[in-house]
């Protein structure tokens, strides 16, 4: 059960990659399955008419956002600005933040042997950053060595009106694909 005051990223940004693949994929059944904590790598299996990918989450976030955030929720604010940085410094921010997951989650996967038992990993990204948008994101992957290692790495991105459907009790999240392997995958944005 999650804190007061405290989002459970990961059941966040899952429900955001599960909207956006039901509307780019609506004519394919899919399932998850989240991995009991101490039994990971990875955090979810996905299934998508009967292909399996594991699914790693991770938040993308540096300190003075965190650190921001928590004042704010102090101070009783449910949302707002962070501040600003200019976008070349956000994007290199997000060039190293992303670099680092991308290694450490693929450090992890390949060490339990993950790759063996599905078609893919898919790198779930949960964007706690705040000083970027999604296409800084894109920009900063493309400055990341080995991402194509992953199937796709998909971003969890602004709050929205959208109710999360598979945990209500967190909020929705748009989200679209950074990168994907798969063109249909490519499609839009989750809402």
């Amino acid at each position: 059960m999650p804190q007061r005051n405290r989002i459970d990223h990961e059941n966040v940004a899952m429900d955001s990659l599960v909207q956006s693949l039901r509307q780019a994929c609506s004519d394919q059944h899919i399932e998850h399955k989240k991995v009991p904590r101490g039994q990971d790598p990875p955090d979810f299996w996905l299934t998508i008419d009967g292909n399996t990918f594991a699914v790693e989450e991770t938040c993308i976030a540096d300190e003075a956002s965190v650190r921001a955030v928590d004042i704010a929720r102090k101070k009783g604010a449910t949302g707002g600005s962070l501040g600003s940085k200019w976008e070349g410094e956000a994007r290199a921010e997000l060039t190293e933040l992303i670099d680092d997951a991308v290694r450490v989650k693929r450090s992890k996967l390949e060490a339990k042997g993950v790759s063996q038992r599905c078609q893919g990993s898919i790198l779930l990204l949960y964007d706690a950053y705040g000083y970027g948008e999604t296409e800084d994101a894109k920009v900063a992957l493309q400055n990341v060595p080995d991402y194509g290692w992953f199937h796709s790495i998909f971003w969890a991105a602004s709050f929205s009106d959208r109710p999360n459907a598979l945990y209500p009790e967190e909020p929705g999240r748009t989200g679209s694909f950074l990168y994907t392997k798969e063109d249909r995958w490519k499609a839009q944005p989750s809402r």
